[in-house]
């Protein structure tokens, strides 16, 4: 490995103050200390799952806005056409 190269890794915790990195995209395998690993400088990234649950709850609320909005609109109507 060189010195600028760039792995794309899961972290596992293995022991107290131990790593283990494996490669993403590639073969790669190393165990570390966290004061190395801190010294590597990484950029962590969060892979964030969307479930279904949470899309069906985000997309009902959505449609309750929707049909409040709707609801507003007739009463406002009506308002002024009286």
């Amino acid at each position: 490995m060189t010195e600028n190269s760039t792995i794309f890794a899961k972290i596992f915790p293995k022991s107290e103050g131990l790593l283990l990195l494996k490669g993403v995209d590639s073969d790669y395998e190393s165990t570390v200390t966290t004061e190395d690993f801190m010294k590597l400088k990484p950029i962590l990234c969060v892979k964030k799952n969307l479930s279904i649950f949470s899309t069906l709850i985000l997309l009902s609320f959505g449609l309750m806005i929707v049909l409040y909005g709707i609801l507003e609109i007739d009463e406002i109507r009506d308002i002024y056409t009286l």
